[in-house]
């Protein structure tokens, strides 16, 4: 449909296009999975259905190979932020935007940031990206903020982190050292490095952690990603051994029946997940 004419290209590309969809009741929900081999040398993303089937393997993202970037999802689209990349020996930071359209199966660049930064945070809020902290090229620690407006396709200079907390404010800690999170519903869940069997939930509602045990044996820092799809948390194993199946918790099911197994796994080592409704 994108090749018919520069209009129906338009369209399709504009978030308007996913609010018709999502009028029509037609938009389907997919987990985007950054997949790598046992050695860690290739990696390429592929996308699953909410039964685990492979749908499609994304193109090659733009750009060397890269670590420590940021995703995020806006309008139904996969962004990639920024990272270090290290070519021929030499080590780079990046401040690189690419945009990965599903409809088109596509990659395009987008405005870069001001700050080139990597393992840095970053979210869409209100149809905003924002990024903040991580190391710049130096590798010394960020202290800047910015946020992204699609509209203009333009990055913008916000508080730092380190000034006083006009419109930044601290949350009720209970996470030290994160290894993995993901947003379910309007809750946090973040799995910690220093024990991997209890899964730690923060509900902003109230300002509270609650810890969750993890059915698994073995050692406490087996490792885990994790995915979202269907409402529910799925947790993808780090170690490279058939007999660690993916973890699914379900918030919304009988006391007791929580945790189940799934038949949900990606062709290779998770390094990261994002899920797209499209």
């Amino acid at each position: 449909m994108g090749a018919v004419c520069k209009r129906w290209r338009s369209f399709i590309k504009s978030k308007e296009f996913i609010t018709v969809r999502k009028l029509a009741g037609v938009l389907e929900e997919w987990l985007y999975v950054l997949t790598a081999d046992a050695a860690g040398n290739r990696s390429h993303w592929e996308v699953l259905d909410c039964l685990g089937h492979k749908h499609r393997q994304l193109p090659p993202m733009p750009g060397p190979a890269k670590a420590g970037f940021g995703v995020v999802v806006l309008h139904g689209k996969l962004l990639v932020i920024a990272g270090y990349s290290v070519v021929d020996g030499t080590g780079s930071v990046s401040a690189d935007l690419y945009q990965y359209d599903s409809c088109l199966n596509s990659w395009s660049k987008l405005a870069s940031m001001n700050v080139g930064r990597y393992d840095f945070a970053c979210a869409e809020v209100n149809g905003l990206i924002y990024a903040a902290g991580g190391c710049g090229a130096d590798g010394e620690s960020l202290s800047s903020a910015e946020v992204y407006d699609p509209e203009s396709d333009k990055w913008t200079a916000i508080e730092s982190l380190r000034r006083p907390r006009h419109t930044w404010c601290q949350m009720k800690n209970g996470c030290v050292m994160v290894t993995a999170h993901a947003v379910l519903g309007k809750k946090l869940c973040c799995m910690e490095w220093k024990n991997e069997r209890k899964l730690a939930i923060f509900n902003p509602e109230d300002n509270s952690w609650k810890m969750v045990p993890v059915p698994v044996t073995g050692s406490s820092s087996i490792g885990f990603r994790f995915g979202i799809l269907d409402g529910k948390l799925l947790l993808f194993s780090l170690q490279d051994d058939p007999a660690y199946h993916t973890l699914l918790y379900d918030p919304n099911a009988a006391p007791g029946l929580e945790w189940q197994t799934s038949l949900i796994k990606p062709s290779g080592l998770c390094l990261c997940t994002a899920t797209i409704k499209a």
